[in-house]
């Protein structure tokens, strides 16, 4: 038998059995992601508890979760956890006040778009969040989710 069809027999098998294995694992991975939110709400909360117009809140209901400014509520992320697909979308919204506004944020590249994170699993079988073929951990994902509505470019 060639070597490469064993090859690939192998990584097909692997590929077959880590998508059995994804889901059950995901849901562990979107926890961790949610509680890390969550710490990441708490702890902005303690750092400006000076300045209440900085104050943030978060809402769960179900499998979706909004992080919203207080004093600007307009200024949000929703997100939604989908463990049987390994998936978390993500909204940033900005419910723009003005045309120009809106332009300038479309030049600038800060778009309302849905933005995805995928619960994957590396050589070893574990799981871990993956965006665009990159890997990253649950503090770089929560960073990025967050980022925009913690520290808006006003």
């Amino acid at each position: 038998m060639e070597a490469w069809i064993s090859q690939r027999a192998e990584e097909d098998r692997r590929r077959k059995l880590g998508a059995q294995n994804i889901g059950a694992q995901a849901q562990v991975v979107l926890n961790e992601l949610r509680a890390a939110i969550r710490s990441c709400v708490t702890d902005f909360n303690a750092l400006y508890r000076e300045e209440p117009g900085r104050q943030v809140e978060c809402v769960e209901d179900g499998n979706e979760m909004t992080v919203s400014l207080k004093s600007r509520p307009e200024l949000n992320v929703q997100l939604k956890f989908d463990a049987s697909r390994g998936l978390v979308t993500y909204r940033t919204s900005r419910n723009h006040q003005s045309l120009l506004a809106a332009e300038m944020l479309i030049f600038a590249g800060l778009t309302d778009s849905d933005e995805v994170f995928h619960v994957a699993l590396d050589e070893t079988g574990a799981p871990s969040l993956k965006k665009a073929g990159k890997r990253l951990n649950v503090d770089e994902v929560s960073e990025s989710i967050l980022g925009q509505v913690l520290f808006p470019p006003d």
